[in-house]
């Protein structure tokens, strides 16, 4: 929003006030402006000129000759503008003066041959007075000055713009106008805010009825009439004030309704009271269907959710909207009737939304207005129309329909209160000073005080003591209060268990690794569901789909992760991704799904390579196990896969394993099953792993111990047992670690199966033998071999090989 310092100057003196320096207090104090510009600089030498005659160019066809009076003089200058007309009162810059481009860069008018014509100085756009990009036509002014006159002596040319983040005034419906902002600059610089409230004329005569059927969606509904309306442009310092605020002047009755909707931020609407069936209004919900066009010429069906402005026979305005097309000020028009109303903001939001209207109108209603500024705002357009337009009276009485006005917030706090609050020692008369400068009312017994808070920062903004106490810090200055450091007792905070569990995976896949971490939507493809065989059956249906080709829950991380190596298989041969996230499963009949979360791990290779599935199989093992040591919840191991896992669709039978965890099942990997894979139409070689990662966090941490490097070296030896096919790694590992007290580590190393040993497997096992106090003798070893090989033939009816 626009904030425009010579309208804030209408409602606080501001002499001797630098706009830069308050913006950056009024930035730390009470709202984020996100740009503070200077304009109108170097346009100090541009005239107001009235153009008396208008004569095509002869060597231009788009071009005119416009003679225009100065004044004291008269010259001919060239001119295309397709408004430029014989009696128009626009702006010249003459030679010398400085006017800005398209670019927004200020460029010096000179005098120059156009077409065989000479033309010194140039009739200017608002765009090239800086005040829009509209540069279609010369800049239209209203009579009543001299010309010859400077601009910039009867309009605020030069102006310094606040540009604030609307997002930070949400919470601060007062803050949506000019007047808002006035009262706190004022607050904050330490002058006094001058606006007082008009108070129209208002007859006897009742020419209207108004009936409010919605008083919960309109709490307030006022109107009056006014006749001996002329048409005509806004005053001239008006319109430059609007072009500030980001407004294009239309005519002197919409410039009105504008000009108070900027100042006090209560919209307003005036209707062509000749339009208006049976002098009748009704506040009233569409009908279902009801067709309506708005001012902007779009056409909109209505639904029974929106609530309308109308008359006797259709609606006129969309309320707190747009205003109909149907009803609106023509040049012709000579008595309106203006509306000034309080509506439902969640209702107005959510018909804008619907409808794709977002107006300025709608931007405030949306913000919870005060109900009590809807006379206010009324009453100043009537003032404005009275003293700009002779002849302009009010010919109606102040029609006032809702709901009672919400009783007053008040607050009783004490001035200790706010001091502990703050933390910084303020006087009583202090405190009250500041309250007082923004419109609170403040009464004190002692040291106790009675906050009254005003009714335009009641409605969604202030109502507890602590939001008392934010009012004084924030004019005080929050620089101002002294840092002092907190006694306070810092303890480790608790952490969720899964949490942490979620951030050591992510550390040890993707930094440690190389993984790539996937963020997939929380649903499942229809088209994947069957191809994978897991079904729909006990899938959860979305009853609002951002997709059709996902309407359910997803039950599992592993198809949208295969989805993905998929779609990645045209670029990248070797892929390693994994998913950290929630999945839902289905319970019984009202009750909720349940939400596990889950760790989805996959790797892939493309390139044809002979047995790449076995290849994939134990490096994804070998990532679980490092995944293990870095979770610390007991010691990792791959067993046979039991029902649960046999029984999911894409799990290879014969290449798959549970994962156990210090002894607890927390998942399974697999390589994917051929026949879903082809179904799927995956052609890298693939290996997956699903985690249970609230089952892993359940387990107990077992924190690793520092043990110090032996003193003594150990010895390394390799030993190829050769066992039946069924005999697993982890097996034969266990029985060699207890085989002898100096066996230290025991690792599987490699694998082979083939013709040469049918029916059986080679494993090879890395032992190391050590003491902690010596030295280990040969015969010490020899030993320990002989156990080995008795072991492997007694228990595994195997052999050693070689």
């Amino acid at each position: 929003m626009k904030i425009s310092w010579s309208w804030l100057s209408r409602y606080v003196d501001l002499e001797g006030v630098d706009p830069v320096e308050t913006g950056m207090r009024f930035t730390l104090s009470v709202a984020e402006l996100e740009e503070i510009e200077q304009v109108g600089q170097g346009l100090e030498a541009v005239r107001i000129v009235k153009i008396t005659a208008v004569e095509p160019h002869p060597n231009g066809q788009h071009l005119k000759l416009a003679t225009i009076d100065l004044g004291d003089t008269s010259r001919v200058v060239v001119c295309g503008a397709p408004n430029a007309r014989e009696g128009l009162f626009t702006a010249l810059a003459d030679v010398g003066a400085r006017v800005y481009d398209k670019s927004g860069e200020l460029f010096t008018v000179g005098e120059a041959e156009i077409r065989g014509v000479k033309s010194a100085g140039m009739l200017v756009s608002p765009m090239e007075l800086g005040l829009s990009e509209d540069h279609a036509g010369v800049i239209e002014l209203p009579d009543g000055h001299a010309p010859g006159t400077l601009l910039a002596e009867v309009a605020p040319l030069v102006d310094t713009i606040w540009d604030i983040d609307n997002k930070s005034i949400t919470h601060r419906p007062d803050l949506w106008g000019h007047l808002g902002i006035a009262r706190e600059v004022a607050a904050l610089v330490g002058r006094e805010l001058r606006f007082v409230v008009p108070r129209p004329a208002f007859t006897e005569a009742d020419p209207l009825t108004v009936i409010n059927e919605e008083t919960m969606l309109c709490p307030r509904y006022t109107a009056f009439t006014m006749d001996g309306i002329v048409i005509a442009p806004s005053p001239l310092w008006m319109q430059i004030l609007l072009y500030h605020g980001g407004q294009r002047p239309i005519s002197n009755i919409v410039d009105f309704t504008n000009f108070v909707m900027m100042t006090l931020g209560n919209p307003l609407h005036a209707f062509d009271a000749r339009q208006m069936g049976a002098s009748t209004i009704r506040i009233r919900r569409a009908h279902d269907g009801e067709p309506m066009t708005t001012l902007d010429g779009e056409k909109h069906t209505l639904s029974a959710e929106d609530l309308v402005i109308a008359d006797a026979e259709r609606p006129v305005a969309l309320a707190g909207v747009m205003g109909g097309l149907n009803s609106e000020v023509e040049p012709d028009t000579s008595s309106v009737i203006l509306e000034s109303a309080n509506f439902h903001p969640g209702r107005i939001r959510r018909t804008a939304a619907r409808l794709g209207i977002r107006t300025e109108s709608s931007a405030r209603f949306e913000k919870s207005l005060d109900p009590r500024m809807a006379r206010e705002a009324g009453w100043y357009f009537a003032q404005l129309v009275t003293d700009h337009i002779p002849g302009a009276h009010v010919t109606s009485r102040f029609y006032d329909e809702g709901a009672p006005l919400p009783k007053e917030c008040v607050i009783e706090l004490t001035a200790d209160f706010i001091r502990a609050r703050l933390g910084v020692e303020l006087s009583d008369d202090r405190i009250v000073e500041i309250l007082s400068s923004l419109s609170f009312e403040v009464g004190r017994t002692g040291g106790d005080l009675r906050v009254t808070v005003p009714s335009f920062r009641a409605t969604k903004d202030v109502g507890i003591p602590e939001d008392i106490v934010e009012e004084v810090g924030r004019i005080h200055g929050y620089g101002n209060i002294p840092a002092t450091k907190p006694m306070i007792r810092l303890e480790k905070p608790w952490t969720l268990p899964t949490k942490s569990v979620e951030r050591r995976i992510r550390d040890t896949l993707a930094l440690e690794m190389g993984f790539n971490e996937a963020m997939t939507y929380s649903f499942d493809r229809l088209a994947n569901l069957e191809k994978s065989g897991l079904g729909t059956e006990a899938a959860l249906w979305l009853k609002n789909p951002i997709s059709k080709e996902e309407p359910v829950l997803r039950q599992t991380l592993l198809l949208n992760l295969i989805d993905a190596v998929k779609r990645n298989e045209r670029t990248v041969n070797d892929q390693r991704l994994f998913e950290t996230g929630r999945i839902f499963i289905r319970q019984g009949e009202g009750e909720l799904p349940l939400q596990p979360r889950k760790l989805g791990a996959v790797v892939a290779a493309r390139g044809g390579r002979q047995d790449a599935s076995a290849e994939l199989f134990f490096n994804l093992k070998y990532v679980l196990e490092r995944l293990a040591q870095r979770l610390e919840r007991g010691d990792f191991s791959l067993g046979h896969p039991g029902k649960e896992t046999l029984g999911l669709p894409w799990v290879h039978p014969a290449r798959c394993g549970d994962v156990h965890l210090g002894g607890v099942r927390v998942g399974y990997m697999a390589a994917l099953h051929p026949a879903v894979a082809a179904a799927l139409q995956v052609k890298s070689d693939l290996v997956l792993a699903d985690l249970d990662l609230d089952a892993v966090a359940a387990l107990s941490s077992r924190h690793r111990l520092f043990e110090p490097l032996p003193r003594f070296p150990g010895i390394e030896h390799d030993i190829s047992v050769i066992v039946d096919k069924k005999r697993s790694a982890a097996e034969i590992s266990a029985l060699l670690d207890a085989v002898d007290p100096l066996v230290a580590r025991v690792a599987c190393v490699d694998m082979y199966e083939g013709e040469k040993f049918p029916g059986r497997r080679s494993l090879t096992f890395r032992l190391l033998f050590a003491h902690q106090d010596r030295t280990l003798t040969q015969e010490e070893v020899q030993s320990i071999h002989e156990k080995i090989v008795h072991l492997v033939n007694s228990q595994l009816g195997g052999s050693i090989l070689g």
